[in-house]
Parts: structure tokens; sequence; C-alpha cells
């Protein structure tokens, strides 16, 4: 799949208004609760708007909610150390650093990932707060005025998305609407971009969408009858995509326009009854009996979109195993020590800086280390320069504000205004997507560290420009950090992620039932969406720790095979059970090897997507469809068997020897 172009990540799209508005909303009245009480770092205050703030209200809500008792109870520890550090600077410093490492630790080896750079954040400003006002009263205000910083924006964004948030179940229908209306485009044959449309769809996989019904369940806005015919619409709306986009991929594509035609009909019409904010049931067949199988496979999924198969009905879910606060991985990695080190280290390399040098006015670098911080020297790269592209867009208007829009303000309402549209330019990037949402976030940084100082309309272009100064220091230092001490490559998780993919096409190819068919399907394509993204990424990482031209190209071309061998397979999921296909799951078998128990036991504790459907198990295998998946299979097997003999490193071969 191409990567998108600017112009396709900046289109609007059914939400990104409503959010975009709300968001900038969110930062306006935060800005007006922050003059008025005349709190300190504004700027900051309305930029943590950006962190807590998600596409549906139950996530947003409970985002700000964790984060006000986080701090709260961070603030807590800290005012019992206060009276061990308040006059002693060391102490004070190793504080900061304990504190930073254990709360960045947590963000990287748990649950608290979203919100964990934000605390830590507060921490390193409250405990900086101490050491210039080592005073006990003007001391607990400041620890005060550092609650207030993530309190404000907390009582804000609450007022907001209880009023004006967007619902789960909302989200979950426009899903479903643009998963209808993609198939039906490409179906009507309308031309490449729908084709890539219906791609970028598919690469998404089910994961948002079991996010939406799981909060629809939390909020209790929707009855069961529902929530299940919106989790069986789930798993078909994905059948169907993975059906549509295989239609080109097979060796003989159905070529009936006027069955294509209906189902394309059918689609539409489905998409418009979900538009209402109802769900379509009771559809007929749109196609005789005799059309070609995977028309008629993809019609059968229609006519059972919200149904869910008789024996899920039947048996009693199986309860679900609690994940746990740490990832399974948490005190066993090394790399989660070692981001919590690194972020650490460069702030307090920031810290110490601007204190030796006796310039506060790029105190913004502490900051920046905290909100840049990846896990890998090619992320950093990768997004480096989105954070400089960002930061000069946020920048430049921030500072033509000072000197031609500031003198002029009379009030506070119209301070409100140009925050509010500063932050609506950045929330609209930001909302485009993980390519370019780092560039959203930074727009808003710079905008606000500009144009918001302190109490009132700020007229000092030198705080402006020491502000984007100590942007660019911490970006510089952490990127020295990232790709310096400890850098972790993508590559290394490559390999991982091809068996991955190779263990869900595996799954799919020995299913017997629906069920089983949206666990290996959507394994399989989380997986090749991860290692789409890896490969793009590896191109990013330094010479020094880059692999070889050709080793990239070779895993390139990888997942080119596992990509095509994907669409072969999702129309064959056999009706009349797993053994129409047991000589193609025996040649997965050959490169992963059998399925493990303890893979097998994890499968069956995990849903493959939010629910399942009660759609026909997959179409009749032909032998030539088989023959060609088997076939499909060898390429795949000879560009494994390539990519494995090219090492990552060493000197260069010519692209003659990297042949697949």
């Amino acid at each position: 799949m191409a990567a998108p172009s600017l112009a396709s990540l900046l289109t609007p799209f059914p939400g990104r208004l409503a959010f975009a508005a709300r968001l900038a909303l969110t930062c306006a009245l935060t800005v007006l609760i922050a003059e008025t009480y005349e709190t300190l770092e504004i700027a900051l205050s309305a930029y943590i708007v950006f962190f807590l703030t998600k596409e549906d209200r139950v996530s947003s809500i409970i985002m700000h909610i964790s984060g006000l008792i986080l701090i709260t109870l961070i603030i807590g520890l800290i005012f019992l150390l206060a009276i061990l550090v308040i006059d002693q600077p060391v102490w004070r410093v190793t504080t900061m650093a304990l504190i930073s490492f254990l709360v960045l630790f947590l963000g990287s080896a748990s649950k608290l990932r979203a919100i964990a750079p934000i605390l830590a954040l507060v921490v390193a400003y409250a405990l900086d707060l101490l050491g210039l006002i080592p005073q006990g009263e003007l001391a607990t205000r400041a620890l005060l005025h550092a609650w207030l910083l993530i309190g404000v924006p907390v009582f804000a964004g609450l007022i907001v998305n209880l009023g004006l948030g967007t619902p789960p179940r909302l989200l979950a229908e426009r899903t479903f609407v643009a998963r209808l209306r993609a198939v039906a485009a490409v179906l009507r044959g309308t031309g490449s971009t729908a084709q890539e449309r219906l791609e970028s769809l598919l690469h998404d996989g089910n994961a948002a969408l079991a996010k939406y019904l799981n909060f629809a369940r939390i909020e209790h806005t929707s009855t069961a009858k529902d929530l299940a015919a919106l989790q069986a619409a789930a798993a078909s709306s994905f059948r169907l995509m993975a059906l549509t986009d295989s239609l080109a991929a097979l060796p003989s594509p159905p070529s009936s326009p006027e069955d294509r035609d209906k189902l394309a009909a059918t689609a539409e019409a489905m998409a418009a009854i979900f538009e209402t904010g109802r769900y379509p049931i009771d559809i007929e067949a749109s196609l005789p009996s005799d059309a070609a199988p995977v028309l008629a496979d993809m019609d059968g999924t229609l006519q059972h979109f919200t149904l869910a198969p008789p024996e899920a009905k039947a048996q009693k879910p199986k309860p679900k195993q609690k994940s746990g606060f740490f990832l399974p991985d948490a005190f066993s990695n090394p790399a989660h020590v070692r981001h919590a080190l690194k972020t650490t280290a460069a702030a307090m390399i920031c810290y110490i800086f601007y204190l030796q040098i006796d310039w506060s006015g790029i105190h913004t670098c502490l900051i920046t280390c905290y909100i840049v911080s990846l896990g890998s020297a090619a992320e950093t790269a990768r997004k480096m320069m989105l954070r400089f592209i960002g930061a000069v867009i946020g920048a430049a208007p921030g500072m033509l504000m000072l000197v031609f829009v500031m003198p002029h303000l009379e009030s506070i309402g119209a301070l409100m205004i140009l925050v509010f549209l500063g932050a609506f330019v950045a929330a609209w990037v930001a909302a485009g997507g993980e390519r370019i949402a780092y560039a959203g976030f930074q727009i808003a940084f710079a905008f606000f560290l500009s144009a918001i100082q302190g109490y009132g309309p700020g007229f000092d272009l030198t705080v402006a420009r020491d502000r984007v100064i100590g942007i660019f220091v911490g970006n510089l230092v952490m990127y020295v950090m990232a790709t310096q001490v400890w850098p972790v490559s993508v590559s290394q998780r490559i390999g991982e992620t091809i068996k991955a993919s190779l263990r869900g096409l595996r799954d799919m190819a020995k299913s017997a039932s629906q069920p089983e068919w949206n666990t290996g399907a959507l394994a399989a394509r989380n997986a090749l969406t991860t290692l789409e993204d890896e490969i793009e990424l590896v191109a990013f990482e330094p010479s020094a720790l880059r692999p070889r031209e050709d080793w990239i190209a070779a895993r390139a071309q990888v997942s080119t095979e596992l990509e095509t061998t994907f669409r072969l397979l999702a129309p064959l999921t056999p009706a009349d059970g797993p053994a129409s296909l047991a000589d193609c799951a025996a040649q997965f078998d050959q490169l992963v090897g059998p399925a493990s128990a303890e893979e097998d036991r994890v499968a069956a504790s995990v849903e493959a997507s939010p629910g399942t459907s009660a759609a026909p198990t997959g179409t009749i295998v032909t032998d030539a469809a088989r023959t060609a998946l088997r076939q499909q299979i060898d390429r795949l097997t000879r560009a494994l068997n390539t990519a494995s003999d090219i090492p990552a490193t060493g000197t260069i071969q010519q692209a003659s020897h990297a042949t697949v």
C-alpha cells in the first residue's frame, strides 16, 4: 500500500470538524479559566488538552479523570518530599530524576503510556518551582499551581466532553458507513482512489471498532441487543472488505457488472441505514443462485451483516483474560528501563544546561524532552522533521499575532477567539493520523508558547523567541539520546512480525468456522500492517544503525508476497471444513511450525473482533483457487529464503545479488 499524500491526510472526513472544534473549544475555555484565576504556565495548560482529548467522549472522560487522580497522588508525594529537598538543590534534582524515571518507566511498561509524559512533565515543573520559591507558604502555593496545570484543562475538558463529546456508538456507525461505501465504490470500479480507500480501512483492522463498542457498553446508552448486532457488523464488515480486496488477485475474478452493481447498491442502502442511527436487518439476497462463488459469499455476508452465528448465541461467552496493569514483559525487557533512563537523562541535561547558563527563557527544552520521547531511533528520526516543521508553522503565526494583533485586543473574549483558531488548525492536523499527528501537536505547542505570555495580551518577542529556541534544543538533545544511547532498531522487530503474519495466515487456512477465520484474518491483517510500517520506518534509521539496502528490499518483497497471499486466501475459507486447504496449511506449518498448545490457548481466549457474524463460512475451494494459492505460497517461501540469506550488516551487495 502506497504512502498517503499530504492532501489526503488533510482531507475532511466525518467527525474531523467536530473533533477539531471540540478540542479547540476546550483549549479556549482552559485559557479563559487560567487567565481569570491567574494560574502559572497557561500555555502549557492549553497544550495538555491535546493529550487528554480523544475521539469519543467516554475515553476522553476516562483520560481526564485518570490524569487528575494520578497528578493529585504525585503532587501529594511531592508535598511529603518537599520538606527534605526544598533547601537542597542536589537532592531536589535527584528527586526530580528519580520520580521522572519511575513515571516514564510506568509509561513504557504499563497502561499509563498515554498520560505518563504529561505526569513526568508536571513533576519536573513542580520540583523546579520549589527551587525558585524555597519558602514554606510560597512553595505550597507553587505546588497548588502545579496541580492546576492539569486541574484546569481537566475541568474545562469535562465540561466540553460531557456536553459536546461524540458518543462511541456514533463513531462505530461512521466506521460501518465508511466500510460499506468503500466496498460499493470498488465494486463499481470507480478508480484507484476507491481501492486505496478500501485498503486503508482494511489495514486499520478492528481494534478501533472494538474500543468504540466496548466504550458504548460502558456508557450504557445502547441495549445489549443493539450492541450484539453492532459487534456482528464489525466482523461482517471486515470480512466484506477482505473479500472485496481479494477480487483483483483471484485467478478468475468475477466479471459480471450486473451482480457487482447489485451488491454495491445493497451496501450503499445499508450504509444509509447506519447513518440514521439504526442498523440493517432482514437483508434480502441480491444475487441469483448461479452467481460467482466470491460474489455469492459477499451477498451472504451482507444478508447476515448484523446477525450473530447460532453457536455464538447458544454458548456462553468465554471470560476475558485480564491483561493486568503492567505489560507481560514489564520487568524482563530492558527496553522499558532504558527508555525511562534516556528520556530522564535528556530532560536533566536540558534542565542543568539552562540553569548553568542562566537562560530560563529556554525552559521549554525540558518540557519538550518529555513530550517528544519515542521508543526507537527510526521513530525519533521520522518525527523529527514533523516536529521542526510543526514548530515553525506554530511559532510563525504566534509571533505575528504578538506584533499585529495583540496590541489591538481589548477583551479576554478576543484572546479566546485567537486561541480557538490556532488550536483548531493544530487539532485538524493532529486528527489526520499517525503520519502527521506529531506535526499538529508541535504546531499547538509552539503556537501556545509564542502567543500566550502570562496574564492578558503579551507583546514580548524575546519570550516567544526563547521558547521556540528551547523547543529546538529539546528536540536536538532527545534525538541525540535516541540515536546514540542504547539505540533501538526497528529491524529487530521485523522478523517476529513476519512470523506473526505467517501464523495468522496458517490459522486462516486451518479455520473451519467464521469465528476461527476472524481470529486468523485479523491477526494476519494486524501483523501485515505492522510489518509495512516497520519496513517504512527502517529507512529513517541513522546510517550506523540502518540495515543494508538489500536487506530492507528483501523484507519489502516478503511483505508484498504476504499481502498477495492474504488476498488469495481471504475468500477461500472452506465451507466444507479445513480438509480442502490441508495441503496449503501444511505449507504454512513448514514456514512457521504447527500451532503450539500455548498459541491455541491464546487464540481461544482472545476475541478476534468485537464479535462474530452468521455470515457463510466461505467459498467452496476450487482446484484453480487451491493451485493459485499453493503457487503463491511457493513464491512467498522463495522470498523468505532470499531474505534470510542476506545479513543485516556488512558491505551492501549490488541490486542484482538481492533478487527474490
